[in-house]
């Protein structure tokens, strides 16, 4: 889980490059909480990771869902990536 949370946020860079300035702050932002969570993912059970995130979300709603939106855009991206091999 940790090395796939680490893919989407190299790939979510990628898509921040590409977009326009906010945008690409936002993306840069969601991609270096990715990598953290990655981190924590390595580090920590599953529960107290749920916790984490419930009080994140609480915490910062609009990052929570930009990065949630960036995070659909990634996934996305990388279906149809597929398809097209």
């Amino acid at each position: 889980a940790a090395d796939a949370l680490t893919g989407i946020a190299d790939m979510m860079q990628q898509l921040g490059d590409e977009f326009l300035v906010p945008l690409a702050i936002l993306s840069k932002t969601a991609t270096s909480r990715l990598h953290a969570t990655a981190e924590r993912v390595r580090e920590h059970d599953a529960a107290e990771l749920v916790r984490s995130l419930a009080r994140f979300a609480q915490d910062r709603p609009l990052l929570f869902i930009g990065g949630a939106f960036m995070l659909g855009l990634g996934v996305a991206r990388m279906l149809d990536a597929g398809d097209e091999q």
